[in-house]
């Protein structure tokens, strides 16, 4: 069963620099893909990580970066229409021929259509030898059922805002966006596979630096309940209940 969705008002942590006093007022993800309040750290970080192991990933020998759109058919029930297409992609994964050629990769999922009428699609940047269309389309129909399979080429430069372009934007009128929103409540905005999952979990963590004096260390505020002060702003959008919220940092 799908939690409901609400107005609320958003929950942040406060934190202070060590070096100069400084508050920092840091966003609770909230699990809400479109939420403007915790939207923006959340893209800075991954636009972060993406530049970072684009900086240094070494394409194989006769690879090259690729653009590759996988649809499955219209569905009417949008939360299984994105489980289905999420696994659908695992299988493709799988086989003999997507081994062979792709090295690896990561992709986002955007949704399109309108209730009854969903249309969820997977946009993948992988690393990859000369990629077949029919043999992909072939796969993937056996995969998924779905026929729509577009690749195109891709340079190094265009990566982090191809991602983050459906990371960010909603594809689906304004009215429709709760609905999108909890279909992928939970899910990964970001996921890399292959070769991207193990280099971007190498990645060094980029730490922190004050803007004001440099230091690179935050604690939160107080003493005995640190962890427990909440501080609140509105949120234009909507936010999925949960009894336990997500309560990871963002910085």
């Amino acid at each position: 069963m799908q939690s409901t969705v609400e107005s609320i008002y958003h929950r942040f942590r406060r934190l202070i620099c060590i070096g100069c006093g400084r508050q920092v007022d840091i966003p609770i993800y909230c699990g809400n893909r479109f939420c403007p309040i915790c939207g923006k750290p959340r893209t800075l970080r991954i636009r972060r990580k993406l530049t970072n192991f684009l900086s240094t990933y070494k394409l194989p020998a006769r690879h090259s970066f690729k653009m590759v759109t996988l649809s499955v058919q219209n569905c009417e029930d949008l939360y299984e229409g994105v489980d289905y297409l999420i696994t659908s992609f695992r299988r493709l994964r799988q086989r003999s021929y997507w081994k062979s050629v792709v090295d690896g990769g990561a992709f986002v999922i955007e949704i399109k259509g309108s209730p009854k009428n969903w249309h969820p699609h997977i946009h993948a940047i992988v690393s990859s030898r000369y990629l077949n269309w029919d043999k992909l389309s072939r796969d993937w129909n056996r995969c998924s059922g779905g026929l729509s399979c577009y690749i195109s080429n891709c340079k190094r430069g265009q990566i982090v805002n191809y991602m983050l372009k459906y990371i960010t934007k909603p594809s689906v009128n304004e009215v429709l966006i709760p609905d999108v929103a909890n279909a992928l409540y939970s899910k990964r905005l970001f996921q890399p596979f292959g070769s991207f999952h193990s280099a971007i979990g190498k990645l060094p963590k980029v730490p922190y630096a004050c803007p004001k004096c440099g230091a690179d260390h935050l604690e939160p505020v107080g003493t005995y309940e640190p962890w427990h002060a909440t501080i609140t702003k509105e949120c234009t959008y909507v936010q999925h209940n949960s009894n336990s919220p997500p309560d990871n940092l963002l910085l």
